[in-house]
């Protein structure tokens, strides 16, 4: 039972419980777009991204891992409805990777789910999540 307990209080990215407590307290604190961004920061820097900080591409953030820099853009719900990526968005999204090399999209919910894409030569793959 103690370790039970435990388990649901490690701050992992993998527990959803830890995961969304996390996105409840920000939530109640900020603004909702604020709040995601404030929510994906907390993922990347678990899933061990460093110097996370405002992009200087127009977009959320960039971050650094393994020696590459990425320009992450955050996509959040708090009502659970889908997400709508406009073709505006998908085009300056595809001249930043053309500038800057690697670019992730983040998409976050009110629930505390999340995954990642990366493009890749203007196709996204999923990371592992």
């Amino acid at each position: 039972m103690k370790q039970e307990k435990e388990s649901e209080q490690e701050e992992t990215v993998y527990n959803p419980k830890w995961l969304q407590q996390i996105v409840k307290e920000k939530l109640e604190k900020y603004s909702t777009g604020k709040a995601f961004e404030m929510f994906a920061k907390e993922i990347l820097k678990k899933l061990g991204f460093i110097n996370v900080k405002r992009s200087v591409h127009g977009l959320d953030f960039d971050a650094e891992k393994d020696g590459k820099v990425y320009t992450v853009e955050v996509k959040g719900t708090k009502t659970g409805e889908d997400i709508v990526i406009r073709w505006n968005q998908l085009k300056r999204l595809w001249e930043i990777e053309v500038l800057v090399g690697i670019h992730m999209i983040m998409f976050v919910n009110y629930e505390g789910k999340w995954c990642i894409y990366q493009m890749f030569d203007g196709y996204m793959e999923q990371s592992t999540t």
